[in-house]
């Protein structure tokens, strides 16, 4: 990857950030239970391209993507570079960067530390801007992080299922269609570990399927938590529906894929005896 031409990383960030923006724009109006925050499957585009060019073109999809996306949907360029772009250009630079040398279980975590820190970042920005320029928030630490936290939240539990399940057979593909862009790992590794995929879908759904439940114990919790919007009871019921549902499900999840790659691997072994 880092002997490719710059014409052709060039050719790549703006074909990645088109078809990021595209992705974003079908999906732009299912905004989180916070109001703001959306369901995006498209972010195993920049994977893609973050995997195949480099941690440079993948993060800079990114940032143009969700800018694009932004300037041609709602036009607020202000909220998508304080959160967005920041988020989406750190989150991806770092996954291309973790991903040079590419394995499967590389893949694994590299995905679940790359979304959780763009994902952060983003959470603190979209906290940040309507702090200062959206009447009904105000600066208060411990409440805006767990706004951030909570929308961190959302993202991973909408995006860990598509990296996991949807962008491996699309990096299979492209291999296969482009192997001299593919990354040497990429061709000769074989599949997702059954036990670090598990671990990385099961350990991030018990803690928040655990602190919903925290929640629903404790109301006032997550009402101090919602301080910051004026509706605070209703957002703190979503939070814990959030917490709760997303949880479970990335927890079940976890152990589908479990079993799913367990069984592949078993037959691959049984075939070859």
């Amino acid at each position: 990857m880092d002997k490719q031409p710059l014409s052709v990383k060039v050719i790549a960030i703006a074909i990645g950030a088109a078809l990021y923006a595209l992705g974003a724009m079908i999906t732009e109006y299912t905004a989180s239970p916070f109001g703001v925050g959306q369901f995006r499957p498209a972010v195993i585009i920049p994977g893609f391209f973050a995997i195949f060019f480099g941690p440079l073109v993948g993060g800079l999809s990114a940032a143009l993507g969700t800018n694009t996306a932004a300037m041609l949907t709602n036009g607020n360029l202000l909220l998508s570079l304080m959160a967005g772009v920041p988020g989406n250009f750190v989150g991806f630079y770092l996954y291309g960067y973790m991903l040079r040398k590419f394995t499967w279980r590389k893949f694994v975590w590299a995905t679940l530390i790359s979304l959780f820190i763009g994902n952060l970042i983003a959470g603190l920005g979209v906290v940040s801007y309507y702090s200062l320029f959206i009447h009904g928030l105000s600066v208060e630490t411990i409440r805006g992080w767990a706004v951030s936290l909570g929308l961190t939240a959302w993202w991973l539990i909408t995006m860990l299922p598509f990296m996991y399940l949807a962008l491996p057979p699309l990096l299979k593909v492209g291999a296969k269609a482009f192997p001299n862009l593919a990354p040497i790992g990429l061709k000769t590794s074989d599949e997702l570990p059954p036990l670090d995929t598990f671990l990385s879908l099961f350990l991030p759904g018990l803690a928040l399927l655990s602190f919903g439940i925290l929640i629903a114990a404790r109301p006032s919790l997550g009402v101090y938590m919602m301080g910051l919007y004026k509706n605070a009871s209703a957002f703190a019921y979503a939070l814990k529906v959030m917490f709760i549902a997303g949880g479970a499900m990335l927890m079940v999840i976890g152990v589908a894929v479990l079993f799913a790659l367990k069984g592949k691997r078993a037959t691959a072994q049984s075939n070859l005896t």
